[in-house]
Order: C-alpha cells, then sequence, then structure tokens
C-alpha cells in the first residue's frame, strides 16, 4: 500500500518554531526549520511545544473532565428519582521560568565574512554553518534530558524495576543478564496500553509515536544495542526497515518487532554514567582549542592516527590537559572520558558523571602520558574549564580543580514511547536573533546571538518507559568488539 503523503514530514514539523504563527516567519526562521529535519533529529519532535500568555511564567490549562463511574444495577419499575452521575474535573499547570541562549563571534577576517560580507546571505550562512545548529541542538538535548527527568518508569534490562541503591546504575555489570531483552519492549507496550486510561480516558487509545505504523511504540536506542539485537536469536524475526527505502522510516528507523518500531538513535549513549573504572582531577585551566597534540606550523607537528593534523600551534594553546596524578594502566588510547564539572549520585553512582550537565563534554584519548599526569584527544576542546572550585576526585583528596575526567561504564537506554507529548515546553518567546553592534574604537568583530524563554513541563509520564542496559562495544572503533 503506498504511503501517505508528508506523513513523515508532518512528524518532524512538530518543533518548537510551529508553536508561533507562520504568517510571522523570516527568512530566517524558515532556514532554523529546515534544520529541525535534520537526520539527528530524534527526540526534538516527541514533546509538545505551546505559546505561553504574554508575560506569564506560570499558566493554568483548560479544564478536562474526568470519567464517571456507571451504575448499571437496574432501578424500580415505580422509581421517580435517581442520583446523579457525579462528574469532577482535572487540571495542568504549565511553567516558563527558563532561558536559553547562545552566541557565534567572528572577526573580519574570518572566512564566512570575507566571503559573504555582511548583508542579508552572510546571516544566511551563518545559520546555516554555525548559529542555526546550536539553536538545534540546544532544543535536542533539552528533550533528551527532559525524558529522563520526568521519567517515571524505569527498569533495567532484566526487568527488575528501578529502585535507588538496589537496582540502578551500581547494579549493572558487564553481563548478559544486563544486555536488552526484546521481549521487555512487548511488556512495556502492554504496561502503557493499560496505563493510557489516564491519559486518554480511552482503553488502548493512544496517539501513534511512529508515521505510518498506527499502533507501533516507537524505540530509541543506541547502535550497539541494535548489534546486539540483529545477532540475537530474535534478529532473524526482525524486519528489516532500511530496505524498504521510502518514507515510512523516520531518522535513524532500523527495524520492526511485534508492532515496535526500532529508531537507531546514535545520540543515546550515556557515557562513563556508570561504574566509575578511573577519575582524576583536571588541575590546570582548559581554554578552548586545548588538548589535541601540536599539529606545528603548516603541519610539521603530531599527526592524529598519522592523518590530522586538529587544531591550532599557537603559543596561548596547551596540547594536553594537566591531571592529579595517574597510572599507566588508568586510561588506554581509545577511551572516550567525560569531562565535567558536576557530579552526581542521583542514578546510583557516587561521584558519578552528570551526563544530563550542559558541561559535560566526552572526548576520545589518543596519548596518555602518566609520567607528566597528562592526557591528549582526538580533537581540540571546545568547552571552556576555567573556574576554579575545591574538589575530590574518586577515590582521591580534595584539591584545587578545574573539572573532572571520568572513565566508566556506558549505559544504553531503550526509551519505549507509546505516544509523543510526554513533556510539553512553554515558550514565553519565539526564538529570537539579535546582531549586536561592535562598539569598541576600533571595530572589527561580528557577534550573533539567539535567545528563548521558555520550560519544559511535565505533563504524559504514562507514555513513555526508560530501559537501562549494557551492551557491546568498541572502545571508539580500536579495539575488538566485546560486551562492556
Amino acid at each position: 500500500m503506498a504511503t501517505p503523503r508528508g506523513s513523515v514530514e508532518a512528524y518532524m514539523d512538530v518543533s518548537p518554531l510551529l508553536a508561533w504563527d507562520r504568517d510571522q516567519w523570516t527568512e530566517y526562521d524558515r532556514e532554523l526549520n529546515i534544520q529541525f529535519h535534520g537526520p539527528r533529529i530524534y527526540y526534538t519532535p516527541l514533546l509538545n511545544y505551546v505559546n505561553m500568555i504574554t508575560g506569564a511564567d506560570t499558566w493554568i490549562t483548560g479544564r478536562e473532565l474526568l470519567g464517571t463511574h456507571v451504575n448499571y444495577n437496574t432501578i424500580d419499575n415505580r422509581q421517580r428519582y435517581i442520583n446523579a452521575l457525579y462528574v469532577d474535573s482535572r487540571e495542568k499547570k504549565l511553567t516558563s521560568d527558563g532561558r536559553y541562549g547562545n552566541k557565534v563571534q567572528l572577526h573580519e577576517f574570518d572566512q564566512l565574512v570575507t566571503r559573504f560580507g555582511s548583508g542579508p546571505d552572510f546571516m544566511m550562512q551563518v545559520l546555516r554553518q554555525r548559529l542555526g545548529q546550536s539553536v538545534v541542538q540546544t532544543h535536542e538535548k533539552v528533550a533528551f534530558k527532559t525524558l529522563f527527568d520526568y521519567a517515571e518508569f524505569k527498569f533495567l534490562a532484566d526487568g527488575t524495576k528501578w529502585a535507588s541503591s538496589t537496582a540502578d546504575f551500581s547494579t549493572l555489570s558487564a553481563s548478559s543478564s544486563y544486555q536488552f531483552n526484546i521481549k521487555f519492549v512487548l511488556e512495556s507496550r502492554l504496561r502503557m496500553i493499560e496505563r493510557s486510561v489516564k491519559y486518554t480516558q480511552e482503553f488502548t487509545d493512544w496517539a501513534n509515536p511512529v508515521p505510518n505504523f498506527p499502533g507501533d511504540a516507537l524505540i530509541l536506542t543506541t547502535p550497539n544495542i541494535m548489534f546486539d539485537l540483529w545477532n540475537s536469536e530474535e534478529g532473524e524475526w526482525m524486519q528489516d526497515l532500511r530496505l524498504l527505502q521510502d518514507q515510512r522510516i523516520i531518522n535513524g528507523g532500523e527495524a520492526r518487532y511485534h508492532g515496535a518500531t526500532f529508531v537507531d538513535a546514535t545520540t543515546s549513549v550515556l557515557r562513563n554514567a556508570g561504574e566509575i573504572t578511573t577519575q582524576v582531577g583536571v588541575t590546570s585551566p582548559i581554554n578552548w582549542g586545548d588538548g589535541a597534540p601540536d599539529p606545528g606550523d603548516g603541519g610539521s607537528g603530531t599527526q592524529v592516527d598519522s592523518i590530522y593534523y586538529v587544531g591550532q600551534s599557537s603559543s596561548t594553546i596547551t596540547h594536553y590537559i594537566q591531571c592529579s596524578s595517574f597510572s599507566s594502566s588508568d586510561f588506554t588510547v581509545g577511551d572516550y572520558v567525560s569531562i565535567h564539572t558536576e557530579k552526581t549520585d542521583d542514578w546510583g553512582i557516587t561521584d558519578g558523571v552528570d551526563f544530563l550537565d550542559g558541561k559535560t563534554i566526552e572526548v576520545e584519548i589518543v596519548t596518555v602520558d602518566a609520567t607528566n599526569n597528562r592526557l591528549t584527544f582526538f580533537e581540540p576542546i571546545t568547552e571552556e574549564y576555567t573556574e576554579a572550585f575545591t574538589g575530590t576526585p574518586n577515590g582521591g583528596s580534595e584539591a584545587i580543580l578545574y573539572a573532572y575526567v571520568t572513565l566508566a561504564r556506558d549505559i544504553h537506554p531503550v526509551i519505549v514511547v507509546g505516544a509523543r507529548g510526554m513533556a510539553t515546553f512553554a515558550a514565553r518567546t519565539g526564538v529570537r536573533l539579535h546582531n549586536p553592534p561592535d562598539v569598541a574604537d576600533l571595530p572589527g568583530v561580528y557577534r550573533f546571538t539567539w535567545d528563548e524563554y521558555g520550560s519544559p513541563n511535565r505533563w504524559n509520564p504514562y507514555i513513555y518507559e526508560l530501559i537501562f542496559c549494557v551492551a557491546s562495544d568498541t572502545r571508539g572503533g580500536r579495539d575488538a568488539v566485546a560486551l562492556r
């Protein structure tokens, strides 16, 4: 049967920009909207996006009538008065007190400026190449974080219900017991069908999260989970959606199994969120561009993998990060480590990586210098860590630090979605683009910024679940595949 035209496009059209009046769109808004349809957009379309009342940061939504009990006993043949049905209501509150934003800053001799000038074409290129990706990825990461912040129904891969200190990330080990078992998707689907009466007041009735597959649950997971599934006994019974080559496949759509559509969402891996192997402190500031090997002048320096001369060779760049003491066995070339300033015990790991914090980044090690306690990475670090604080690395002593470097077990979530709209982003303004003037005595810098007032809100937690697993891994493609 032919695929209905536009259904996948309509799915992807659920973006923050569409909460605003299309008649007032500029060319810049349209350019941003195009970027919300990119190949790495997975989570943004799962949320609702609404406008708040102008000037309000809290808003009560309209009342919704609740279902009522119907007494189906017989009444007396001559009875003239009967009891009325009792009807009640419920309502929700939206809060919109957050703000997001970012900036691109260019010098007058930068390539984008010299090639396109300072007119509309220049602004469009800034949106396409830099600022637009900041807008899109901010919303994508906010949507991803929201799924974890508001999850009410969490499980481990062996079917155990989440419980702090007894069934959490500290429980997950490199055991096949904690590899993903596809039957739990069917169990999740059943639970959501039964719970959906709280959401829709219609038993087994929910919105379709997968275009053109009515009734399918949407399963967002990692490439590692998909690798394990294809190599399992159940893999023989999964339908490979990549063979369809039509519009039925949303971003990353890979397989179907018994009413579930699996999406390979490459950004879902929770790097270093599990049991900690090594955690050290960063004892010197990390500035933009630090951390990669010195490329030298004109490619006369160190290559990464005998291929790339990365980053800059300026005297202001430090071509490593300085850490507290570690041994040569603590880190290995090819390890993905997290650099972070925030630690959390929320997921069952003492001093664990706060993988939902915006300053947490993941980098791949290319050299380990245990003599000088230094690490270098595949690419320069693009986040600054320059504010000192008093911290304690896992198992270490208190010291003045600028960040932590943590190597730990990766956790692989399986996000089972029965309907979209588990959270609602309430916006007080649209995405606003600004071009502030350069007010220096000798101007020569172009600045482009965006901001938006809004906040995600818990909305319908009944229609999705999280299952946490371990999975096969390759250490960044540099090692044999193994369960880790």
